[in-house]
C-alpha cells in the first residue's frame, strides 16, 4: 500500500511532464481564476501530520489522489470557493475537482510548475514585473 507521503512524491514527479495543464486553464477562466487564490487558500491549510499513513487496502489505485485530498484539514473547498469570489456552484465544484485530479494545485498547498509558469506569464503580459510587486507593497507602508 502505498503511503500519503509517496502519493504526493508520484503526483509531483508525474507534473515534469504535465504540459496539457496549461491548455486546461486557458479553456475556462473560472480554473484561473481558481488557480489564482490557491496560493493564499493554502496558507490557511494545516500540515499533513502523518505523511506515511497507508491508503486503505481495498481503495483501488484510481481513487487514491481523492483519499489524499480527503485527508487534507480543514476541508479546501469551502476555503477556496470563498477566495475565488466564485459562488458555490456545481459547475465551480466540478472545476476545482478538475484541478485536483489533474495535478494542477498539490494536498500540501503547491501548484504545478506548470501553472506557475502561467501564471507568471500571464502577469506578465499584464505589465505586472516581479519588482513592481516588491515596491508597491512598500509604498503603503510609508
Amino acid at each position: 500500500m502505498p503511503t500519503a507521503g509517496t502519493l504526493l512524491t508520484r503526483i509531483r514527479h508525474h507534473d515534469e511532464s504535465n504540459i496539457g495543464l496549461v491548455s486546461l486553464i486557458m479553456s475556462d477562466m473560472i480554473f484561473a481564476r481558481l488557480l489564482a487564490v490557491w496560493p493564499s487558500v493554502a496558507r490557511k491549510l494545516e500540515e499533513d501530520g502523518n505523511p506515511s499513513e497507508n491508503t486503505p487496502e481495498a481503495l483501488p489505485a484510481s481513487e487514491h489522489s481523492r483519499w489524499l485530498w480527503a485527508r487534507v484539514e480543514p476541508d479546501p473547498e469551502a476555503l477556496w470557493i470563498e477566495a475565488s469570489g466564485l459562488p458555490d456552484a456545481a459547475h465551480v465544484r466540478r472545476a476545482m475537482r478538475v484541478l485536483m485530479d489533474n495535478g494542477a494545485v498539490f494536498p500540501d498547498g503547491g501548484v504545478s510548475l506548470w501553472v506557475e509558469s502561467y501564471l507568471r506569464q500571464t502577469a506578465k503580459r499584464a505589465g505586472v514585473e516581479r519588482d513592481e510587486v516588491g515596491a508597491g507593497a512598500g509604498a503603503d507602508d510609508e
